[in-house]
């Protein structure tokens, strides 16, 4: 990888765009090939400052994406490896707005990490700041960027649920914008909307250097137009874009060179970032939250009976899936040190966050792993009343609401699905018993 500075244009800064992480800080490792992470991407940084490049990493929100105590943990662990990483902004996303005007302004202040939205109000006046100025040094001057931050109004539900509004970004840019030309070299534009929207303010607002979105729909490459690059980072942490920007021969600052950076296995990790998120490890093991509260109310309907309950009349079959690799999909999670962590047991357990499934092995062992009831569903009914039809008739696209692109990305349904296909008929003694 090639990180030097281009010896034609000694004044090159490049500024490094991420944001959508929605709760992704590494990937799980329950499988080859995942991509993403604050530890690759705080190698990759380090990679391009040791080659003496000055680099201005910016993040586009959405760190979280729903309100749980570990998304909590999440933004604790996560605004503190932005802080560490040098990130100079961050854009307040939708889905951040769910811990809270002053939970965010707390992790803001603990950390350092300025927060931005320009168009997010209370009353008559923005939340946060609207838009910070930063003046980095070169080998040849200076050079000042304004960073503002945006957020779309079809994301007003979030900001109602705290009594504030989000108001018209276009009338926003309108009267900033003066003030930012004249004080800037460069101005970006961090947009927690859509493809669409930031088009038009594109298109509405020349003088916007560069436009960043962090939305699912991710482009591979910015857009053609270098004057007025719109950025889509990817979301879920899997990659980062860096833009160069220097001198052309006016003594104009621009935009010469976008280049998105996969974060794949190629790039090691950083061990200040591992002994991070083994600190996340350790909070979440310390919060207990496997546990299911005791004032939770029993769930009605079919119950969790665990796969040795279904052994009794598919022997056969059970033993076909004590081969595979599902039956021992818990001790991947403890190989890794994910035993603790709830989004895991969703997958590696059966029934996890029902008061009837997986709670620990200890308490709930007929629950460990991915069992029959992972796929089939709570199989208590049927256990009781077998000759019932119409229990455990699965679609093959269920697989995919566990094996995801991101913690399976090397899933093929079509070739992996044949290999977990079994009978549904009982074994052949249970028949001569009837």
């Amino acid at each position: 990888m090639n990180l030097s500075r281009d010896e034609k244009h000694p004044d090159t800064v490049t500024l490094f765009l991420s944001g959508g992480e929605r709760g992704y800080l590494k990937p799980c490792g329950c499988s080859e090939g995942q991509v993403g992470g604050i530890s690759r991407r705080n190698s990759l940084l380090t990679m391009f400052r040791e080659q003496g490049i000055s680099i201005i990493p910016i993040a586009n929100g959405n760190l979280i994406l729903e309100m749980s105590r570990q998304s909590e943990i999440k933004a604790d662990i996560g605004f503190f490896a932005l802080a560490d990483m040098g990130y100079i902004a961050y854009n307040v996303g939708q889905y951040d707005l769910q811990l809270g005007v002053e939970q965010l302004a707390s992790l803001s202040e603990e950390n350092k990490l300025p927060l931005l939205s320009a168009n997010l109000y209370r009353g008559t006046s923005p939340v946060f700041e609207p838009y910070i100025l930063h003046t980095a040094d070169l080998p040849e001057g200076k050079i000042t960027i304004a960073v503002i931050g945006l957020i779309s109004p079809s994301h007003a539900i979030f900001a109602q649920n705290l009594d504030l509004k989000i108001v018209d970004p276009q009338g926003v840019l309108k009267s900033l914008m003066p003030t930012l030309r004249e004080s800037a070299d460069v101005i970006v534009c961090l947009c927690n909307g859509t493809t669409a929207e930031a088009t038009v303010l594109r298109n509405s607002f020349t003088m916007l250097d560069v436009i960043v979105l962090s939305n699912e729909k991710t482009d591979k490459t910015p857009s053609s137009l270098l004057t007025h690059p719109l950025v889509n980072t990817d979301v879920k942490g899997k990659a980062i874009f860096s833009m160069d920007i220097n001198r052309d021969n006016s003594g104009k600052f621009i935009v010469k060179k976008a280049q998105r950076h996969l974060l794949d296995e190629k790039i090691p990790d950083s061990p200040d970032m591992i002994q991070l998120l083994e600190l996340y490890k350790e909070m979440l093991s310390a919060e207990d939250l496997v546990e299911i509260p005791l004032d939770k109310q029993q769930e009605t309907g079919p119950q969790f009976v665990g796969s040795a309950a279904c052994k009794t009349c598919h022997i056969d079959v059970w033993k076909s899936w004590k081969e595979t690799k599902h039956a021992h999909a818990y001790h991947t999670l403890e190989v890794a040190g994910h035993e603790t962590d709830p989004e895991c047991l969703t997958c590696h357990t059966v029934g996890f966050g029902s008061t009837d499934g997986f709670i620990s092995v200890e308490k709930t062992p007929d629950h460990v792993d991915v069992g029959c009831e992972s796929c089939h569903g709570a199989g208590s009914i049927h256990a009781e009343q077998p000759e019932q039809k119409g229990y455990g008739k699965i679609e093959k696209q269920l697989c995919v609401t566990c094996h995801t692109t991101e913690n399976s990305p090397k899933f093929d349904i079509e070739v992996y699905f044949p290999k977990i296909i079994h009978s549904s008929k009982v074994s052949s003694e249970m028949e001569k018993s009837q």
